[in-house]
Parts: structure tokens; C-alpha cells; sequence
């Protein structure tokens, strides 16, 4: 094995996060608190929980909360999703974890439509991360690396540790050999090359306000549970 990214391939991992990051902010699920409140918790117990918080000193008020989401458009049926819920004028924190039946449907469709671009962003950088190892593994040189997937070259830009392996690389010409590809390391080079380039486009210091609540899938929640085909491609 040649391992030809050798060492620097964990800083460009973290380009591939940072780049996932930008998109992600692009896909952002504001809510009011009472919106929080009307998926997790039932109807007779809003006016409780937020009175509690007006007149109590509590530590439940705001703050992270997990809750799990459950639609069949949802791959695999369901997800996790970690609500960030600011102090101000928020509510004590519902026991319940799990969106309520009662929750309203147009509430749980955004939330939904919002979950599924999530997990696709998550998903496409992933699959950047899993070719990246796959390149670095079968790959003899630092130069067929580069024509099977120039965007190789945008990560490089995003490190001052990575810059000088973009001109280790070489010239962009065809080598005279390649590794057998696989289809899905075919696909993954397309779709990934997209996902890079639409998100080196975007501001990497862009701040936005903070809404009462925001989201971000759980670290828990296992995009490629339901997808294991578009994360296993490679590997």
C-alpha cells in the first residue's frame, strides 16, 4: 500500500468537515419556543411549562435538548436531532424526547424537509471523507490522485499543512497508469466533486443571528443507517 496522502490526510478530513460546515449553515431550522414546545410536548402542558419557567428558578430552562424524530420519509423511519434552545423566554425543557403525535403536521414537515437535507449534506461529505482513505490506499502516486479527483486541489487550499502537497502533485496529465475503479468510486468522485465546489463558493466566516431554537443532527444520529450503500461505497 502506498498510502501517498500519508500523514496529511487527517487535515484534509477536517477540510472536508469545514466545507460541510459552510453548507450546513446554508440549511438552517429556526423555531420559536413555541414551536419547540408544540413538537414535544402536548397542548395541555404548554401553558405549565412556560409559566414554570416565568416565576421558578429552574436549570431546565433552555439549553441543549435530544429529540428523536419519526416520519417515513425519513431514511430508516427516524432520526436524531439535538435542539439548541437559547435562555431567553424559553421554556422548562418537556421530558419527552419524542415528537408528539399531536404536533402539527405543517411543523413536522419542516422539520422533516429539513432533517432529509441534512443527512444528504452529511452523507455527500462523508462519502468525500471515504474517498479520500480509498485514494490513499490504492493510489501509487501523488499524481494519479490528482486526475481521477482534482478536487484533491480545493482541500489542499484549506490548510497551510496541506498547500505544498498540491504542488507535489504535478501537472494535471493523464498518468500512465491508473488503479481499477470501482463504479461507486466513479459516482463518488462526481458527486463529491460537485459538493466541494458548491461550498468553497460560500463564506467561510458567514455569522447568522441566533434564532430561539436552532438545530443539528446528533452526532448519534446515523445518517447512513437507511443509506449504508451511499457511505459504504468505499471501503
Amino acid at each position: 500500500m502506498a498510502y501517498v496522502l500519508s500523514r496529511r490526510i487527517e487535515k484534509l478530513h477536517e477540510g472536508v468537515d469545514a466545507l460541510e460546515a459552510r453548507m450546513s449553515r446554508l440549511n438552517q431550522l429556526s423555531l420559536t419556543s413555541d414551536e419547540f414546545l408544540a413538537l414535544f410536548a402536548p397542548p395541555e402542558d404548554w401553558d405549565i411549562l412556560k409559566r414554570a419557567s416565568e416565576i421558578a428558578t429552574v436549570t431546565a430552562s433552555g439549553g441543549a435538548f435530544e429529540g428523536r424524530v419519526f416520519h417515513n420519509r425519513l431514511p430508516g423511519n427516524e432520526t436524531s436531532i439535538s435542539f439548541f434552545v437559547s435562555p431567553d423566554d424559553a421554556p422548562l425543557m418537556p421530558r419527552n424526547t419524542n415528537v408528539v403525535k399531536e404536533a402539527p403536521k405543517e411543523l413536522v414537515d419542516r422539520v422533516v424537509d429539513w432533517a432529509i437535507e441534512a443527512i444528504e449534506t452529511r452523507i455527500r461529505f462523508s462519502r468525500a471523507k471515504r474517498l479520500l482513505d480509498w485514494l490513499n490506499v490504492n493510489c501509487d502516486t501523488r499524481a494519479q490522485v490528482r486526475f481521477l479527483w482534482p478536487s484533491i486541489l480545493t482541500l489542499c487550499s484549506l490548510s497551510p499543512e496541506t498547500t505544498d502537497l498540491a504542488n507535489l502533485m504535478g501537472e494535471f496529465k493523464a498518468p500512465k497508469k491508473l488503479p481499477v475503479l470501482p463504479m461507486e468510486v466513479r459516482h463518488a468522485c462526481r458527486d463529491t466533486a460537485g459538493a466541494i465546489a458548491s461550498a468553497m463558493l460560500l463564506d467561510p466566516d458567514a455569522i447568522q443571528d441566533a434564532p430561539p431554537v436552532s438545530a443539528c443532527l446528533s452526532d448519534g444520529a446515523k445518517a447512513h443507517r437507511a443509506k449504508e450503500g451511499a457511505l459504504g461505497l468505499i471501503g
